[in-house]
C-alpha cells in the first residue's frame, strides 16, 4: 500500500465507533456533538479523554447512559437531549432520568456551588466525578442513594452535609476528595462501602452513627489529617486497610464485638500510642500495625493464637508486648525495628518463631524461650539476644 492509501484509509475512520447499538468508542475532534440517532447505549469509555468536548446531545434511540466515560472530559460544559427523550431530560446542562429522581451527571465544567433540585432520590455513580471547580453541594433530604464514586475527585469540595433519609454510601463515593475537611454521616446509614473516603488528606472529622454496622475496606485509606474517630458499638470486624497511614490518628477505641481485625488497618498510623484490641480477636494479621511509631504498648486478647507477618513491624516506641499462653506462631518480621521492645516471655505453647520476627530490637535483651520452639532464620538478629538465638537454633534446627 503506498502512502496516498494510507493516508485515505486514515481518513475513514469514523468519527463514532457503534457496536450492536452501543457507541463504544468517539474518534472526533470534540467540540459540540451529536450523537446519532440507532445508538441505544454509551459505552463506559466512549468519552475517555476527548478533552475537547464541551457538549453532548443524545438522541431518542439512547436508553442507558452512564457518567463513568464523561468523567475525563474536562471541558464538558452542557449535555443535552433531543426533546420528549423518554428516558432523559436536562436542566440547566445537567442529565437526569425523565421522571427527575435520578442525577446521571452533572457537567465537569460545573463551578460553585451546586443545589441537587428536590425529588431526586438517587445520585447516579459519577455523577460529579472529576468536577475540579466544585466547592458545595446541597443535598435534598429526598436522596437516598449515592453511587459508586459519585463524587470522586472534586478537589475544592471542602464539606458536604448529607441527607437524613440516606441508607448506603457506595464505594468511592467521595475519594481523592482533597479538600474535604468534615462529614457528618446521618443516623440510619447502615454500610459505608470500601475506599469511600480514601486520600481525603484533608479530613480532619468524622461523625459516624451507631446505625453503622459496616464499613468496608480502606475506607479512610490515607486520611492523613484525621485526628480522631469513634466507631459505631454494631461493628464486628475492622476491615483491611482501614486507616493506612492516618498519621495524625492518636487513639481509636475499637467496639467490643469486633472479632477481626485485618491485614494493614493501622499501618502507618505514626502518632496512635494506644489501641485496644476486644477480647475474640484470635489472630493479630499481617502488617496491621506496621509502622504505628509512637505505639508504647498493647495487651493482647487471651484468644490469640497468631501473630502475622510484620503486624508490629517498626512500631519503635513499643516497649512491652504481652504473648499470650496459647500463642503457637510469630510470622516473618513480626516486631522487626521495634527498638525500644527490651523483653519478651514466649509461652511453652509457642511452635515457631518466623524468619527475622525480632530482628533489629536492639534494646531486646531478656527472651524467655522454651527449648521446643523452632527459631527460623534471623529471628533475633542485630539483638542483643543473639548469641542465645544461635544456642536455640542448635538445640531445634531450621525447617526453613
Amino acid at each position: 500500500m503506498n502512502l496516498k492509501n494510507v493516508g485515505d484509509t486514515m481518513k475513514k475512520e469514523p468519527e463514532f465507533e457503534i457496536e450492536n447499538g452501543e457507541l463504544v468508542k468517539y474518534h472526533g475532534q470534540g467540540g459540540d456533538i451529536v450523537i446519532p440517532e440507532g445508538v441505544t447505549a454509551i459505552g463506559e469509555f466512549a468519552f475517555t479523554w476527548c478533552e475537547t468536548l464541551t457538549s453532548v446531545t443524545f438522541p431518542a434511540s439512547v436508553a442507558e447512559i452512564t457518567a463513568i466515560g464523561l468523567k475525563h472530559c474536562p471541558k464538558l460544559a452542557e449535555l443535552r437531549v433531543v426533546p420528549d427523550h423518554p428516558a432523559f431530560r436536562t436542566e440547566d446542562g445537567v442529565l437526569y432520568s425523565s421522571d427527575g429522581t435520578r442525577l446521571i451527571c452533572c457537567p465537569r465544567t460545573r463551578a460553585g456551588r451546586f443545589v441537587i433540585p428536590d425529588g431526586v432520590t438517587e445520585i447516579a455513580a459519577g455523577a460529579f466525578a472529576t468536577c475540579k471547580e466544585l466547592s458545595d453541594v446541597v443535598i435534598p433530604d429526598g436522596v437516598t442513594i449515592i453511587d459508586e464514586s459519585a463524587f470522586a475527585a472534586c478537589p475544592l469540595l471542602t464539606c458536604i452535609t448529607l441527607p437524613a433519609g440516606l441508607t448506603s454510601i457506595s464505594k468511592c463515593a467521595f475519594d481523592y476528595c482533597s479538600g474535604l475537611t468534615s462529614v457528618t454521616i446521618p443516623e440510619g446509614v447502615q454500610s459505608i462501602e470500601g475506599h469511600v473516603f480514601s486520600e481525603c488528606i484533608s479530613l480532619s472529622e468524622i461523625t459516624i452513627p451507631e446505625s453503622v454496622t459496616d464499613i468496608g475496606d480502606a475506607a479512610f485509606f490515607n486520611c492523613k489529617a484525621l485526628k480522631a474517630v469513634t466507631l459505631p458499638a454494631g461493628l464486628t470486624s475492622i476491615k483491611w486497610s482501614l486507616f493506612w497511614n492516618c498519621c495524625e490518628l492518636t487513639e481509636v477505641r475499637i467496639p467490643a464485638g469486633v472479632t477481626f481485625i485485618d491485614g494493614s488497618a493501622f499501618e502507618k498510623c505514626a502518632r496512635l500510642k494506644t489501641i485496644n484490641i476486644p477480647d475474640g480477636v484470635d489472630i493479630i494479621m499481617e502488617s496491621v500495625f506496621c509502622g504505628c511509631e509512637s505505639l508504647t504498648g498493647i495487651t493482647l486478647p487471651d484468644e490469640v493464637y497468631s501473630i502475622r507477618r510484620e503486624a508490629f513491624k517498626d512500631c519503635t516506641a513499643l516497649e512491652s508486648i504481652n504473648i499470650p499462653a496459647g500463642m503457637e506462631t510469630i510470622g516473618r518480621s513480626a516486631f522487626e525495628g521495634c527498638t525500644s521492645l527490651k523483653s519478651v516471655v514466649i509461652p511453652d505453647s509457642m511452635e515457631v518463631i518466623g524468619p527475622s520476627a525480632f530482628e533489629g530490637c536492639t534494646a531486646l535483651t531478656d527472651v524467655q524461650l522454651p527449648d521446643q520452639v523452632n527459631v527460623e532464620r534471623c529471628a533475633f538478629r542485630n539483638t542483643p539476644f543473639g548469641a542465645t538465638l544461635k544456642k536455640a537454633k542448635k538445640r531445634k534446627p531450621s525447617t526453613s
